[in-house]
């Protein structure tokens, strides 16, 4: 599918080839993604004949506008993403506790959605006052607003913003700033108020301004009605072998709606149709597609690990918690005490222990014969909880996985039979 650069409601109409965006004459592509500016990068690498090149121009718009606040020393430093959600579950935790509601959801999920709303206020100018008679919902959202706004008028970030402040607080500043000749917008579907502000300020200051569009699919797309979800998946692995037997080369996506949640069922499904040695080899980790990479939370190992991190400094923890220290493999001498670790496991649950007291474990006898079960107890339970610098915590973290037995175990664990183990290791 060609592609051409077409008039936009800025400027004049171009044309380009699509794996040349001239970005070396001064132009700037700006993408609608991150993944989008991976692919054009990718794109422009592969049209090139020289083996090494600059590195193109091309971001996607956050990190453009990040790039453009970098040079301008008078707007002020935005937070991280992670002390911008910390300081919103701060102010929402305050908000409820003052209110006297209890709150069971997840208070990180909720700071999250916060700054995504606020994110979104701010793309279309909406101000916090419009919230009201909104609901319970807008009410709270407002609450949440004018407590962080104050919090960063008088606490520790005073003077810093919010990320999705920046292109307003920029747009004034744009005539000292260093800016290309051309820029070309590829994936933007709409424009939001403030982009629109930005863009025209931008052309103010002779920037001409250009947007990509993909020429129309000649054929006419059609439907093909499944007895369930799974035969639909099963029809979509066949239709792509199919198409990939008839060229090798092809480049396929697959494009699901926002009510498409189970990824894992289509990339098995693809695996067993298009990789069926992948049924024969458990420890392959090749993928018959290409996809958004789990969080690396989702692994066991990582879960473990974290597991073990959120026991550490306590005296007293669940059985369910450390019947999962028994277990995993990980963990210094594992393959020697693996069936005495089982038997104290059965003895605990048959003696019904509902908690178990690691300083009472180590006094008692219960871990005699297990030395490193005993060890590893001893580390968790003497660990220093309080609040130290990150760079402080960075260092105890690998002290106390090496002294669990994690990094010891490295390439030689007998566990570490795939390349992704190895990696997460």
């Amino acid at each position: 599918m060609s592609e051409q650069l077409i008039e936009s409601p800025i400027d004049s109409k171009i044309k380009f080839q699509s794996t040349d965006y001239r970005i070396d004459d001064g132009r700037l592509l700006i993408t609608a993604s991150p993944q989008l500016a991976a692919d054009r990068k990718r794109r422009f690498l592969q049209g090139q004949s020289r083996k090494v090149v600059a590195t193109p121009d091309i971001f996607f718009w956050s990190e453009w506008i990040t790039r453009l606040a970098n040079r301008d020393d008078t707007l002020p430093i935005p937070l991280t993403r992670m002390q911008e959600l910390l300081l919103w579950e701060k102010i929402i935790r305050n908000d409820l506790e003052s209110k006297s509601v209890s709150h069971h959801i997840s208070l990180k999920g909720l700071a999250k959605r916060a700054a995504g709303a606020y994110a979104s206020m701010r793309d279309y100018s909406i101000d916090t006052v419009e919230l009201a008679l909104g609901g319970e919902e807008s009410e709270a959202l407002a609450r949440w607003i004018r407590a962080l706004k104050s919090e960063m008028d008088r606490g520790e970030f005073e003077g810093r913003t919010l990320a999705a402040n920046i292109p307003e607080l920029l747009i004034p500043r744009l005539p000292n700033i260093p800016l290309p000749e051309h820029i070309v917008l590829d994936g933007f579907e709409s424009i939001t108020p403030i982009q629109q502000q930005l863009l025209d300020t931008l052309q103010q200051q002779g920037c001409s301004i250009f947007t990509s569009q993909s020429d129309q699919i000649s054929t006419t797309p059609t439907l093909t009605p499944c007895q369930s979800a799974a035969s639909e998946l099963t029809h979509l692995a066949l239709r792509i072998k199919k198409l990939l037997d008839q060229n090798l080369s092809a480049r396929i996506a697959i494009l699901t709606s926002d009510s498409f949640t189970d990824s894992k069922a289509l990339r098995r499904e693809l695996d067993r149709i298009l990789m069926p040695e992948s049924l024969t080899d458990p420890f392959c980790d090749k993928q018959s597609v290409s996809t958004e990479a789990e969080p690396l939370s989702d692994w066991p190992m990582i879960q473990q690990i974290l597991h073990l991190l959120s026991l550490t400094g306590s005296r007293s923890i669940p059985l369910t918690d450390f019947s999962m220290l028994l277990f995993s493999p990980w963990l210094d001498g594992f393959d020697t005490e693996r069936l005495e670790r089982a038997a104290l496991d059965a003895t605990l649950r048959q003696q019904n222990h509902h908690h178990i007291s690691l300083t009472r474990l180590l006094a008692g006898s219960r871990l005699d014969g297990l030395p490193a079960l005993r060890g590893i107890t001893a580390t968790l339970a003497e660990l220093e909880s309080s609040s130290r610098a990150a760079s402080h915590w960075v260092k105890a973290v690998h002290t106390l996985l090496q002294a669990l037995g994690i990094l010891q175990a490295g390439l030689d664990h007998q566990s570490l039979r795939s390349d992704a183990e190895i990696r997460q290791m």
